[in-house]
Formats: C-alpha cells, structure tokens, sequence
C-alpha cells in the first residue's frame, strides 16, 4: 500500500472531483439538471449567511441577520471534502477540538468548555448527556450540520456551555424526480464505505426518501477493526395544501475501535522516544515503536444499537399563522467489555491493565408543539413563537469490575508483544436513572426600526430527577442517590443592527444551565445540590461582499459558569466558577473563478476561579480547564481548472498546546495537520481523492481524564479514494 500511496501522490493534480452546488443540494437534482449546474469549488467551505439555519431560529433569519454565532457546514461540502462522519466535520469549524475516546466517542471542545458543557443534537431534540449518547455517525445522511456557539440554545432537553452542534439528516420533501445515489469508498487499513440514497414521490400527496450506509474497517492499530450500519428512512404526506406531516425512523448498530490508548514508559526505556506528543509526564514518554500496539483483550467489546422514531407534522393555518408538532422516541443499547486502563510497572517493566465492563440500556420519549405567529407589536413588524414540550428519559447502567482483584489492575503484559488474552469475570452493580423535562419558551423577533431587530427568548422549566445509585453489597448509596425536582429559567436577549444589506453587527446576552446529570457530577450528596448558571456576553459582526463571493465573521465573547460543588459529606457547598473569554474570526471568499479560499482563528483564554474538580478530587484554583487549546486555526485553499472539471487543493489545521490533567502538569503538545484533495466531475458522477496526514505526524488530540497514564494517538497518513454517481 505504501508503493500506492506515492503513485497517488504523484498523480494527485490529475485524479479528481468537484463535487460542487449553488443554492441547491446537487445530490437531490434530477439528472437533466444536474448536468446543467455550472462547476464552482465547494471544496472550501462557505458560511452560507444569507441562508436561514435550523437550529433555535424560529423566526426563520438568516445568518446574516441572527445575534449569534453559528456555523454551518452543508451536504455538498461534507461530501466534497469527503468527510467521512461528525468528527471530521466540526473539527473545520472555528475553534472546535474534537477527542475519540472510546469511552466517550465523541467528546467537544470550544470556547474553553468541554464534554457536557457542548450539547449535541439529532434534528434538533436532545439525546441526553453527550458523552453518554453520541456515536460516530456516517455522514451519508446528513443535510447539514449547524454548530451554535455559547450557551443560547433553548431547544429540547439540555443546553451546555460551550454550544450546541446540530446533525441535521436528509428527509422526504416535495419533489416530482426519482433520484438514486451511491458512494463507494476505498482506503488504507481495508477501510470500505458502501452508501446508497434513493428519494422521490411515491403520488402526488406522498414522498419517500431511504439512505443506507455501511462502514468497514480493519483499523491502523492492530485488533481495532470496526463497522457501522446505518439506515435513515422518511415519508412526507400531503394530505391538503397547508398540512404536511413527516414519518421518520432511522436505525444505527455499530462496532468501534477497541484502541484505548497508547501507555507512557520511561524514557530510559523507551527504544525510539517520543517528545512531540506530551511533555511534563515525569520522564514519561511515548515510544514510537509501541504506536501500533493494541494492549486490550482480544474479547474486547464496542457496540451499540440505536434508533429514532418520530412523527412531525406542520399545518398553515393561515398566512399569519403555522403550527408544528413532533412526537418522537429514541432507544439505545451499549456495551462496553474492555482492558481499557494501562499503566507501566516498573519493577515488571511490563504495562498492568484493568477490566471494566458497562452496559446502558436508554429510552427516551417526548412531545413539542409550536405554534409561529406573524404580527405587529406596538406599530413594530414582530413575529412571536410559543413551544411547550416534554422530554421523559428513563436510564439504566450496569458496572462491572472485578473485586477480587488487590489493585484497578488486574494482570501485567510485555510491552512491546503483549498476549491479548481474554476479558474474564467481573463483578456487577446497577444504577439508573429517570428524569422528566417539561418547559414552555417564548421566541420573539421585532424590528424596532428598519435597520434595528431585537431577538429574545425566555424559556421557563421543570425538572423531575430520579437518580437510584446501587453498591456492590445491593444497597442503596445515600448520598448519590435522590429524588428531587428543579424549577429554571433560562432568556436570551440580542440585538442586530444592518448596517447595510451586506453588514451586520450584532451583541447579545444569554443565561442558561448546564445539563442537570452534568451539574450532580460536582457534588459529595447530590441531594443538596443547586443547578448550574452559564452567563454570556458576546459582541460581533458579520459581513457578505455584494457579489456574494466573500464572507466575514467576527465575535469576541465571555463565559462565566457558576456550580456549586462540595468535596465531602461533611463539608458545605461552595459555588465553584470557570471562565472564558475569547475571539472567533472567519474569512471564506471565491478569489476568482478558479481559486476558493478560507481560513478561520479561534483565540480562548480559559481558566477557573476558585473550582474544586470532584472528578479528580482536588483543588484546581487558577489552573486552565482541560483540552481547552489557546488557539485553533484552519486554512483550506481549491484550485478548479479552467477548461478541466477538475479541481485540487489543500487545507491546514492547527491546535496549540493543551493541558492534559487539572492539576496543568502534563501538556499535550501543538499539532497541524495537512489535508490534501483532488476532484473530477463528470456529469452525473465525480471521482474524489482525500489524504489527511499528509506528513505523517504523531500526535495526541485529546486527553481522557479517566486514563491518565495513556494517550489515544491519532491516526497516520491515510488516503482514501470515493466514487459518487446519481441516475
């Protein structure tokens, strides 16, 4: 494979696609069309702000015209760039850091919060806590993804700190073409993608959409094979003109990596050290030899099997008023069985590891209505949204470690040829969970003059939480155990002011909380708990050129969240805070018909005031938070051939150093990766090669707190060829 990627290489400006679309998701055009839409380089991402985003905008603005930030990366960019699922999505958008952890497979970072302070979404509902519940997903299915900075969501379910990113699927819509789509994809390690769409009218009143995809791969570390099974299914009917009403139920069963990190070991021992990935590790380092190693059981176990059903309807009652609503379910099991904590001996010289098993068991299910009204207030031109909503999840783990053993560690390995072995027995406990969200949120947009909008929501709600924590003996541990109901309010209040038709500055405040399961982290007895408050002050502009070729963003922001937590039993609770204050800047332009560029720069300083870190256990006050990097930058350039349909280029990422435990002496080193790309466009079909790595570097993104003896290295070169057609 190697001699195949140098032929690659050399023969990169000839290959490949532009995979490109105007105003229109060119994949959803029937094929006379589709051969008519003239090439332009989709390659590099555009913000689209005269285009009106989907996430917690009822007033429908658009971009341009919203107080907030938000990021959109759509269906034609997402394939172009051949992205191939949500990881490699976010990490283009500004100052976002993005952690794989098999533990948490997705974990987020951005201005200066991570984890649960970052909510994500599936079309627009809550799943619950993100690193409990999201997965890595396929990007064959998704119209768009939409990443909303800061603590302004209010939608259903949780909000959280840092933002909340939106996966938004494709849906059935109106349509009068039949359109079928593949994607085939081939890449190092047998990585094999196999993707299939096919959308239209089954009759006048009634569409479909399907798009199944299935997802291989051997992995490049040994043992880490993995695979994923994706169906996304909908039905829109049209029984009158004002009423259309949408079936969905979308299925997900994967298998992931069973790659939980790469241990550190002494520096004397080490056969070929490594200082680029982590400093400050006393002496500790990562030794390149060990970078293929797979030190987990061979009867290691990722898996999970997700679905989502749910019902929307949206009725135009009258040209003044719509009213919507969803019914919807969403279910998940998971499994986890892994060796999954590493730590090097040094009286055996050889690396020790655990056994851990977890298994959740989640159902959730709810209902929203909103009602959208058109109107004038006090002489002003205003348009008002009220949504009521309730969200029940009822929650179910079971823990399993073996008690038996003397230490975390159970049995000890070679270092550089480790016996795999097999999980063994484990001893089991059980703790649930479940919890009732029932709110109501008014969303109003008045133009108080005709250059002058002020956007506000309030969203008033309730909680019921019942958190049943159970010991290894049976019995019930009191103090993480509790049955109690909050009462919040969350608002948010912006401005926008229109400078010209072209230019927009904005401000706005919101308060908001975190997740509650998120808040019961930080205390002792969680009985005596007070929920979060998330404060933020954020001032920007934004800007399109009047040819409509260029765009500029530009925020500075503050954070501050309050929490109390509480070290022990019989201490008191005291409010802990974390601070943020940053800037985000973008700049994307078509510099001409053949050249696209863009570049986006992400500055945090992050830190906590006086913060006791439960998770840890000790004091942190000052320190900076972790994975939360002072700097993100990217940088993508296209080249698209003048009289060729084929388009080429390359994209830059950065991520400067981070911390990588509380107590802020072990740093992960700075990182910038090179992508490089290559498109050819043929009618109805496009050819596309990828390569991201391009320089091999051996790097560490993210740091799990929970396996702080061990780093997950990221993956080398790799190159991937795709192949898309429409008939």
């Amino acid at each position: 494979m190697k001699n195949t990627s140098k032929t690659l290489l050399i023969c990169l400006p000839f290959y490949i696609a532009n995979l490109t679309a105007q105003e229109v998701d060119l994949f959803e055009l029937p094929l006379e069309q589709l051969l008519k839409v003239e090439l332009a380089g989709d390659n590099v991402s555009h913000i689209d702000l005269l285009k009106a985003p989907l996430t917690n905008n009822a007033s429908k603005l658009n971009t341009l015209s919203l107080a907030k930030s938000i990021e959109v990366i759509t269906a034609d960019t997402i394939s172009a760039r051949g992205l191939k699922n949500i990881i490699e999505v976010v990490e283009n958008m500004t100052g976002v850091l993005v952690g794989e952890s098999p533990s948490e497979p997705y974990s987020f970072s951005t201005r200066g919060f991570t984890r649960d302070s970052i909510n994500v979404t599936y079309d627009g509902l809550s799943m619950g806590m993100a690193t409990y519940n999201t997965r890595p997903m396929s990007t064959f299915n998704l119209k768009q993804v939409e990443f909303l900075k800061g603590p302004s969501e209010f939608s259903v379910g949780q909000g959280g700190a840092g933002g909340t990113i939106n996966v938004i699927t494709k849906k059935a819509r109106k349509t009068n073409h039949h359109v079928k789509e593949v994607l085939v994809a081939t890449g190092e390690y047998n990585s094999n993608s196999l993707n299939l769409g096919l959308s239209g009218p089954l009759s006048d009143s009634l569409m479909y959409r399907i798009d199944l995809s299935s997802n291989s791969s051997d992995g490049w570390v040994e043992q880490s094979n993995s695979e994923s099974n994706n169906i996304s299914s909908s039905l829109l009917w049209l029984p009158v003109d004002n009423l259309e009403v949408l079936f969905s139920l979308n299925n997900q069963q994967d298998k992931l990596p069973a790659y939980w990190g790469t241990p550190y070991i002494p520096e004397s021992n080490a056969i070929s050290p490594n200082n680029s990935v982590v400093v400050g590790h006393d002496n500790f380092v990562i030794d390149e030899k060990m970078r293929f190693i797979n030190y987990n059981v061979a009867d290691s176990e990722i898996a999970s099997n997700s679905s989502w059903l749910r019902v929307d309807s949206k009725w135009q009652y009258s040209s003044d008023i719509e009213i919507e609503s969803s019914i919807y379910q969403f279910s998940a099991e998971r499994d986890w069985r892994n060796a999954e904590n590493y730590l090097y001996n040094n009286e055996l010289s050889q690396i020790e590891r655990d056994r851990l098993l977890v298994q959740h068991e989640r159902n959730n299910w709810g209902i929203v209505l909103k009602s959208n009204l058109d109107h004038t207030l006090f002489g002003h031109d205003s348009d008002t949204s009220l949504q009521f909503s309730y969200h029940n999840i009822d929650f179910a783990r079971v823990v399993g470690f073996n008690l038996a053993s003397p230490s975390l560690y159970w049995d000890a390995v070679d270092v550089y040829a480790p016996e795999a072995g097999n999980f063994g027995y484990v001893d089991l406990r059980q703790d649930g969970l479940i919890q009732s969200d029932t709110s109501f949120i008014i969303s109003n947009n008045t133009k108080l003059s005709p250059k002058l909008n002020i956007q506000s929501q309030l969203k008033v709600e309730s909680t019921d939480f019942d958190r049943r924590y159970i010991n290894w003996d049976g019995t019930i541990r009191e103090r993480a155990t509790a049955k109690v109901s909050h009462s919040d309010i969350s608002y948010f209040i912006g401005l926008s002011y229109e400078i010209s038709d072209s230019v927009n500055l904005y401000s706005h405040f919101s308060q908001t909380h975190e997740p509650l399961f998120a808040d019961y982290r930080f205390a002792f007895d969680v009985r005596q708990l007070e929920r979060s408050k998330v404060q933020q002050i954020e001032l920007g502009a934004k800007a399109i050129s009047q040819d409509k070729n260029t765009e500029i963003t530009f925020a500075i922001f503050s954070i501050d969240k309050n929490i109390d937590t509480q070290i022990s039993n019989n201490v008191a609770m005291f409010e802990s805070e974390q601070r943020s204050q940053g800037i985000d800047v973008s700049f994307n332009s078509k510099l001409s018909k053949q050249v696209s560029f863009a570049t986006n720069l992400a500055l945090v300083d992050a830190s906590y005031g006086t913060f006791y870190d439960p998770e840890i256990g000790i004091q942190v006050d000052g320190n900076e938070p972790v994975n939360v990097p002072s700097a993100t930058a990217n940088v993508a350039l296209s080249y698209l051939f003048e009289d060729l349909p084929i388009e080429t280029g390359v994209k830059f990422h950065y991520v400067s150093p981070r911390w990588a435990n509380s107590k802020n002496t072990v740093r992960l080193q700075d990182y910038t990766i090179t992508k490089l790309f290559a498109a050819y466009h043929g009618g109805n079909y496009h050819v596309g090669l990828h390569i991201n790595n391009l320089t091999d570097e051996l790097y560490g993104p993210w740091s799990d707190i929970y396996y702080p003896n061990q780093v997950i290295l990221a993956p080398p070169r790799l190159i991937e060829l795709t192949f898309k057609v429409n008939f």
